[in-house]
């Protein structure tokens, strides 16, 4: 009786082994068995991504995606570990699905995995599996740290008995310092040499951090009084500011294009290595020229003209004298 005892216990422990385990969600899935689980971690060389990142060029990065199991080495050797706990005589055990993704974006980048994800054996050896991590910084990209979150999940669904396993790496990079600005200003401009004008220029920021513009106004006071006011704007990225010339005519002259240019330096120290210049070139004409040419150009002809005439008179009167 006793031994019939043992035997059916075996027999129901046997029977309970072998019966299939409730489907559960691959996020909650649990058993009797569910105390092995798969272990990932990833792994990258940061090396390229210690400099900001060039705009709108693309960056490759490998990522190496580690993984294994905790399962005893008796349920792969074994064949009745195979039959309890992979339902199968088979060698061929069941594979595991390991799918990445980008949790975590950064505004102004593109990012993306290759492959996103890849198919990989069961095992309870240490292994890995090389991926590609590619992000291109567009010109909306700020110039300031940013980060990205990469997140791997082994997908169980073939083998319900392996909890499911997940891993995530944070990224992190800027990209360079990136100048741009618009000027709002009119390509002709009329002034005078007896008032002065106002200049007014809406200057927008569409650089990726927040610059400093200065005007070099060096040239303009080669043929203009000047004074600009503010001498230098802070701009933030989308942000518009004016800034107001004051210029009168030197000299009578016609009409004068001379450049303009916007100095734009992402340090507040005005570091020559991170400046930017852009040039803009105005046609000044001075509405005060035609009045001031009559008033002094024409007596200074009559007088030209006199002399080359007195000129020939002497020299008729010498000739006659001979």
């Amino acid at each position: 009786m006793r031994k019939k005892l043992i035997i059916l216990v075996i027999f129901l422990c046997l029977l309970f082994l072998l019966m299939p385990l409730k489907v559960c969600s691959v996020e909650n899935n649990v058993g009797l068995f569910n105390r092995y689980q798969m272990y990932l971690d990833i792994e990258f060389d940061i090396e390229k991504l210690n400099n900001p990142l060039i705009i709108e060029e693309p960056v490759n990065i490998d990522l190496e995606i580690f993984y294994k199991t905790n399962i005893p080495d008796f349920y792969f050797n074994n064949i009745i570990g195979r039959i309890f706990y992979f339902k199968t005589a088979k060698k061929q055990i069941p594979t595991s699905e390991i799918c990445l993704s980008i949790e975590k974006k950064a505004y102004g980048y593109t990012s993306f995995i290759s492959p996103e994800s890849f198919t990989v054996d069961i095992s309870n050896e240490l292994q890995s599996k090389i991926v590609r991590l590619t992000i291109i910084p567009s010109k909306k990209a700020r110039a300031d740290p940013k980060n990205i979150r990469i997140k791997a999940v082994s997908n169980n669904s073939r083998n319900l008995r392996l909890r499911e396993g997940s891993c995530e790496k944070i990224i992190s990079f800027s990209a360079e310092y990136y100048a741009d600005i618009d000027i709002d200003l009119d390509n002709e401009i009329e002034i005078s040499n007896k008032k002065s004008t106002e200049i007014s220029i809406n200057i927008k920021s569409n650089s990726n951090k927040e610059s400093t513009i200065e005007l070099n106004v060096q040239k303009l006071r080669q043929n203009l009084r000047v004074i600009n006011n503010p001498e230098i704007i802070k701009l933030r990225p989308g942000e518009t500011k004016n800034i107001t010339l004051i210029v009168k005519s030197r000299e009578n002259f016609n009409q004068k294009t001379i450049d303009i240019e916007f100095i734009v330096n992402k340090d507040p120290k005005q570091n020559k290595d991170s400046e930017y210049v852009f040039t803009k070139s105005i046609s000044f004409v001075n509405i005060n020229y035609s009045h001031e040419n009559q008033k002094t150009n024409i007596p200074l002809i009559f007088g030209v003209i006199f002399f080359i005439v007195f000129l020939i008179i002497i020299f008729i009167l010498y000739l006659r004298k001979k």
